[in-house]
């Protein structure tokens, strides 16, 4: 064979260079004896060669990068010369010689991978930059192949990277020759989750024939989540394959359609499954840290195409398994519940965000739940995530204190052993000594909490000093550890105020349904309406200033002038509202559609939305001074009729509690507001960490942060890590698919089934969350546009009580909520008004349309179709 060219199981590590990142990957695998089709690698000196024969001295890769400017013009007459040039005789014959001993092998056809020379640290930056090749039947096919991967050095992409990542990655290029597998089912492995980093799982994607049905729009992949130590499916999402590729009679790519029995079909049998999980664990074991494997099968044989780190080094976070043992069987029973019903969280969360939210979830939620009484948490998982959306196992979890079922209430049918056990005789007559002994500890909680606001104000106030835009990369990782550290104590500190309002409503809940009858939930909920020290942070109140600023004329002009949720601060300077408007913002300027995900824009960064919500109908319809009277007058006349029933002294013990859960309720409610505000200090150093990505990275784009984990950013902004670009590029594409993908259900138990969306319908059972009956037509609001559709008198037909819709969801008639339990804090919005609200009615709920006329009946939880949409 030719010296230009060398078996891929010859190249060895020490006199390697010359081979590239890629090819030395693949030999490292091939000695290791895992399954690697048959490949030769041409040497970069063949490369070398072939440009100095093909262009002259001035237009060498070298010289080119060193220009200022490249116009496009320019760059394609170099590749166009490059196209045109004849190969060096010792090129031609090795590229000869490996396509025959390919041949000789009884490969049908080749394929041209290009492998970089750069260092191991920045071949993810330069990976797709250049053409693979595939379905190569001669040696002219891969000869013309050969050119066209060494034409792509002359793109604007690959000199950006060669200015940005310095003189390292200038490095010329290998290629791979390598023997085309008729794949039958192609697809990637990934050893760990890409999204969630979650070492515990492995992910799969699966489609029939070649990847490059992977890449196809009309096709959905197989998704498979495999718990890597038992093996267990945890979730199977088979998806509709239209048609695949593969090669025909004469070797060429063709699209094939799949026969319509097939398109709903797995694209792998469990065997292969089983197979995939194994060379996964081998493979990682093998090379020392979680992988992206690229595989195809062929006729039952496995082979790995192409490996490379999941993670951009040396930032993974890595997710311990429990220590307690759980087999297949666990598992399948196993119940799991949204953190949706409970927060704004039901979509797919992003992996900074979710980093960020298992951090907190692995500390601080054992410690919520020890203050409830529940044992055994110091081992627990507590989170997973399904689909990209976060659940809680509450198997794991044990959660069977006081006021669990105001966690599971509506959301599903769980079995018995998570609903509440009825009062007993002797607890209730024990009901005054009880709430003497948890009286008695509010003094010391109070002094705590605050201990904890003033830390937070401090702190907050030192971070909010600091421009993130001029500090230096350092300073920066170190500005926004501090601020996930401020994050994270509040995140604990509002965990336990959320175990307290379980702890305190649960009593309160079982002490009415002993004694309160049929009407127990409607006096339950009336007692927790209107709490005054919830209305200091309330934004239904503070928009009346700006919604009477938005009169009908400036509303008019407003919504006139172009999108109203794309104006900005600094387009109204000028305006009349912009004082208003920066007196609104001041206040709650950290507030956002689906809070907790870091994602979300602030309503300061989008002002606009804070303006709709204000021209809106419902918001310039009446001030929220009428709702709180409401409010107030459902709060006595649920005290009226609790002492109606019960009598004097034991109302009076009664009321004792309602005024202890009334105050857990606005002490969560205030550090939840912390969090916010301290979830606003972690973003903006985000946002800022982004913009520099993107300057150095152009394809990482200004939202590329988000899609990496909090110690890879960090290690990003420190200078440990170099190119994200590719990596960012690949969660990018994993993120739209999840999200494309039927969302698994509020609850259930094992694995995530079907749900079936019903559409005939007259009555939906929910649970209640804010007391009354109303009637009205249906308003859908599915997105932020759909906020000027609210008028006077409309029933709003939510996803999820997200507390980012109050200043709409606390004017309209009533409410209807998709997800959302009497915990969230959009449920604790609505009875700070009476809104009549049931929510966690399902996707039934999905088939109102907007006009039919609706009858939210809160008192007995259901919601009635009086009249249908025309």
């Amino acid at each position: 064979m030719h010296s230009l060219i060398r078996p891929v199981e010859a190249i060895l590590p020490r006199a390697s260079r010359q081979f590239g990142a890629k090819a030395r990957g693949l030999a490292a695998l091939a000695r290791a004896g895992f399954p690697i089709p048959a490949a030769y690698v041409l040497s970069s000196e063949a490369t070398d060669l072939f440009l100095k024969s093909a262009l002259p001295d001035d237009l060498q890769l070298a010289r080119v990068a060193e220009w200022q400017t490249a116009g496009a013009p320019r760059l394609e007459e170099i590749r166009a010369r490059v196209l045109e040039a004849e190969l060096p005789a010792p090129v031609r014959e090795a590229l000869r010689s490996a396509f025959v001993e390919l041949q000789l092998a009884g490969a049908g056809a080749a394929v041209v991978r290009p492998s970089r020379i750069v260092s191991e640290e920045l071949e993810p930056a330069v990976a797709g930059l250049h053409e693979t090749s595939l379905a190569l039947g001669s040696v002219e096919a891969l000869i013309d192949a050969a050119r066209r991967c060494w034409a792509s050095l002359y793109t604007t992409s690959s000199l950006h990277c060669a200015r940005t990542l310095g003189p390292d990655s200038l490095g010329s290029l290998a290629l791979i020759v390598q023997a085309m597998v008729p794949a039958e089912a192609s697809g990637t492995l990934w050893t760990a989750n890409p999204l969630t980093s979650d070492t515990t799982e492995m992910t799969l994607e699966a489609v029939l024939g070649l990847g490059l049905g992977l890449r196809d729009a009309s096709i959905t992949a197989d998704l498979y989540q495999i718990d890597r130590r038992t093996r267990w499916i945890r979730d199977r999402v088979v998806g509709r394959k239209e048609r695949s590729f593969g090669l025909n009679p004469d070797g060429a790519l063709q699209a094939l359609p799949v026969p319509l029995a097939a398109q709903n079909k797995e694209a792998l049998d469990d065997h292969t499954l089983r197979q995939m999980v194994e060379l996964g664990q081998r493979l990682e074991a093998h090379l020392g840290e979680p992988r992206e494997i690229e595989w195809a099968v062929v006729a039952d044989a496995v082979y790995v195409l192409h490996s490379r780190p999941i993670a951009a080094r040396p930032g993974m976070i890595t997710m311990a398994a429990s220590t307690r043992g759980r087999d297949d069987r666990d598992l399948a029973n196993a119940q799991w519940l949204s953190l949706g019903a409970l927060e704004p969280l039901s979509d797919v969360v992003t992996p900074l965000t979710w980093s960020a939210l298992n951090a907190f979830c692995r500390d601080g939620l054992p410690r919520a739940l020890s203050s409830l009484g529940v044992d055994g948490t110091a081992h627990m998982n507590g989170v997973r995530c399904h689909r990209g959306r976060p659940y809680v196992d509450l198997n794991e979890l044990r959660l069977l204190g006081p006021g669990a079922e105001l966690l599971v209430d509506g959301t599903t049918r769980f079995p018995s052993s998570v609903r509440q056990a009825p009062l007993t005789a002797r607890e209730l007559l024990s009901l005054p000594t009880q709430l003497l002994k948890y009286t008695r500890k509010r003094p010391d909680h109070r002094k705590r909490l605050l201990e904890v606001e003033r830390g937070f104000h401090t702190e907050r106030a030192r971070l909010l000093s600091i421009d993130p835009r001029i500090l230096s990369g350092v300073g920066l990782a170190d500005t926004l550890f501090d601020s996930q550290r401020l994050t994270d104590r509040l995140m604990r500190h509002w965990l336990t105020a959320t175990a307290d309002v379980i702890a305190s409503w649960g009593m309160l809940r079982r002490v009415l349904s002993a004694g309160a009858g049929p009407r127990a939930g409607s006096i339950e909920l009336g007692l927790l309406c209107g709490i005054k020290d919830l209305h200091r942070s309330d934004a239904v109140a503070s928009l009346d200033a700006l919604a009477l600023g938005c009169g009908d004329e400036t509303a008019k002009l407003l919504m006139s002038s172009g999108p109203i949720l794309d104006l900005t601060f600094e387009g109204l300077a000028r305006h009349p509202i912009h004082a208003v408007l920066a007196a609104f913002l001041s206040e709650h300027g950290h507030r956002a559609h689906r809070d907790l995900e870091l994602a979300s824009p602030r309503w300061e960064e989008r002002p606009g939305v804070a303006l709709a919500m204000a021209c809106s109908s419902l918001a310039r319809h009446e001030p929220s001074s009428v709702g709180r009277r409401r409010a107030e007058e459902t709060f006595e006349l649920a005290q009226q009729e609790l002492a109606g029933r019960w009598g004097g002294t034991l109302t009076k013990a009664v009321m004792g509690l309602v005024t202890a859960v009334r105050r857990d309720i606005a002490e969560r409610e205030q550090v939840r507001g912390w969090v916010l505000q301290a979830v606003y200090v972690l973003r903006r150093c985000v946002v800022d960490a982004s913009r520099r990505l993107a300057s150095r990275e152009a394809s990482a784009r200004d939202d590329g942060a988000f899609l990496l984990t909090l110690d890879e950013l960090r290690s990003c902004l420190r200078g440990e890590i170099r190119a994200i670009a590719n990596l960012v590029a690949m969660r990018r594409g994993l993120q739209r698919r999840v999200e494309a993908l039927p969302s698994p259900p509020e609850a259930f138990v094992g694995y995530p089934q079907p749900v079936a969306t019903a559409t005939a319908w007259t009555r939906l059972s929910g649970v209640s969350v804010s007391p009354g009956v109303a009637s009205g037509a249906a308003c859908v609001i599915a997105s932020l546009e759909d906020m000027d559709r609210a008028q006077p008198g409309d029933v709003l037909v939510l996803r999820q009580l997200d507390p980012a819709w109050a200043p709409l969801m606390c004017r309209a008639r009533a409410v209807c909520g998709e997800l959302g339990g009497p915990l969230s804090p959009g449920a604790v919005a609505l009875r700070q008004y009476a809104v009549p609200a049931v929510s966690n009615l399902g996707r039934s709920l999905r088939s109102v349309r907007d006009g039919e006329t609706l009858r939210v009946d809160a008192d007995n939880a259901c919601v009635e179709r009086i009249a249908q949409a025309t």
